[in-house]
């Protein structure tokens, strides 16, 4: 896969992360070990999340600049979790909640 490739596939991943909460699976680098995790970097809600800590919505995804791994902030284990895009197992988008109530 060429460096172009690499470069769209990150962003197009980068872009859905900005907007919605999705699950994302994929192995870790240091065991090999598969990692679930529902995720995000939708800044309203990382702030949320990490309003107590010294950290900003905008650090940890400054740091990401590369196209080899995506960082995102994980609501499982609320922290910053990270994972080379070619180590993706799974990545599906969560349905926003409906505020629709049954008639």
């Amino acid at each position: 896969m060429t460096k172009e490739h690499k470069e769209v596939i990150c962003k197009i991943i980068k872009g859905v992360l900005q907007y919605n909460t999705v699950e994302i699976e994929f192995e870790k680098a240091s065991t090999g070990v598969a990692s679930k995790h529902i995720g995000t970097l939708r800044h309203d809600v990382i702030k949320e999340h990490i309003a107590h800590k010294e950290e900003s919505a905008n650090k940890r995804e400054d740091k990401s600049a590369n196209t080899d791994s995506i960082s995102f902030f994980s609501l499982t284990s609320k922290g910053w979790r990270s994972f080379r895009w070619d180590n993706l197992l799974g990545f599906s988008v969560i349905p926003p909640e409906t505020t629709d109530k049954p008639k």
